[in-house]
């Protein structure tokens, strides 16, 4: 009988610790968040608005260049509209590589104490990007029915879930050249350098529907074009997507996560 109220307090002593311990990670995320919000837009409104200025500039830019090759959307649906389906995930997914990147700047000087982990800068570092991109999504979808009077969204759940697929892309992809560049900063580097194409293969200016089979095969290795196109689908009322895979890319995050973890044990190692 006095075994069995040892082993009983033991258990509950440690379910107690336990769950300290993740509150204790809760504070610390939600002061990493704080901190970075600051470091990043400012403690003023104006910091606030500026953030989210480049967006708008970039899909401006596009418009542009859409003008100047006289290339029309081979959707039905305006211009702008399906720059901003296209565009919206890739921000997302490219905007969380990078802050992932910043994280390890924003836990630099606090690693001194000995609650605080990189991992919780990382965290931190996500959960501001998760916010950014819907940001960017209200911003941007008000400007286009402010100026332009357009408001599509055919499937409003399905678009979130497509920005969280995109989210959590990037985090995972940051996650593990984060963890690579703990060994030698050029992984970081060769992480960027990998992404450059990004850009110009994962849908952003044209539809995988208009793509010839061939192209196909060659592109949709692709996560991230994936990802638009599931975005894109749930955005615009004619268009469904006839190579997006929502599996493949939960398995291409799945893959990444656990990469990156499976480095980290490496490090500490």
């Amino acid at each position: 009988m006095t075994t069995e109220r040892t082993s009983s307090a033991v258990s509950s002593g440690g379910a107690h610790l336990h769950r300290d311990r993740q509150a204790q990670d809760s504070e610390i995320i939600a002061a990493l968040v704080r901190r970075e919000l600051k470091m990043r837009f400012g403690e003023e409104w104006f910091g606030f608005a500026a953030g989210y200025i480049a967006p708008l500039v970039w899909i401006a830019a596009v418009y542009l260049a859409f003008a100047f090759f006289g290339r029309s959307s081979p959707v039905y649906t305006d211009v702008v509209t399906f720059i901003i389906s296209g565009l919206i995930p890739y921000a997302a997914f490219r905007y969380t590589v990078n802050a992932m990147g910043r994280s390890r700047a924003l836990v630099r000087t606090l690693l001194i104490y000995p609650a605080v982990r990189r991992w919780h800068a990382m965290a931190a570092t996500s959960a501001v990007e998760l916010f950014n991109a819907f940001a960017i999504v209200a911003i941007v979808m008000g400007a286009n029915w402010l100026i332009f009077g357009n408001g599509e969204l055919a499937h409003p759940a399905a678009y979130v879930w497509g920005i969280v697929l995109s989210w959590l892309l990037g985090s995972s992809y940051g996650f593990v050249f984060t963890v690579l560049a703990e060994i030698r900063q050029i992984w970081w580097l060769i992480g960027q350098s990998l992404l450059r194409p990004s850009f110009f293969i994962s849908a952003v200016f044209f539809t995988g529907n208009e793509l010839p089979e061939r192209l196909v095969r060659l592109l949709d290795w692709n996560p991230l074009l994936h990802a638009v196109e599931i975005t894109r689908s749930a955005m615009l009322i004619h268009y469904d997507s006839r190579i997006a895979s929502e599996n493949y890319v939960l398995a291409c995050i799945a893959g990444l996560f656990l990469m990156g973890l499976a480095i980290r044990q490496f490090v500490r190692g």
